[in-house]
């Protein structure tokens, strides 16, 4: 399965943000019922104090994420929901780490806009 480049994190702490994103990640696979449907880059990139990564996911991840967030909530429909509790979840942990989706528009978005509209 292909792997896509789906979300952006920007971290000043990189080992204690790092730990925080994993840990919702992982939250977020066992929501989707689909474990290993993410990766992180094998290398950071740092650059004026702030440590850069991206977070890859399998389609076949985000589509059932995507799905089963919708059937709690129908107002998720796109991976922009998980992108906001990633969010929510660097936060409850007390951090400064920011999240954003890898390209301006979610990536997926007009498959859930015909599949849920």
């Amino acid at each position: 399965m292909t792997w896509v480049p789906l979300f952006e994190i920007a971290s000043k702490d990189f080992e204690a943000d790092l730990a925080l994103v994993k840990e919702a990640m992982g939250a977020l696979e066992r929501r989707a019922g689909h474990p290993g449907g993410y990766k992180l880059d094998a290398e950071a990139e740092f650059a004026m104090g702030w440590w850069f990564y991206t977070v890859h996911a399998k389609i076949g991840f985000v589509r059932d994420l995507v799905e089963r967030m919708h059937g709690a909530d129908p107002g998720a429909r796109d991976e922009g929901a998980a992108l906001r509790e990633l969010q929510e979840r660097l936060g409850e942990g007390g951090s400064g780490a920011r999240a954003r989706m890898h390209a301006e528009k979610p990536p997926f978005r007009r498959y859930w806009s015909w599949l849920m509209g």
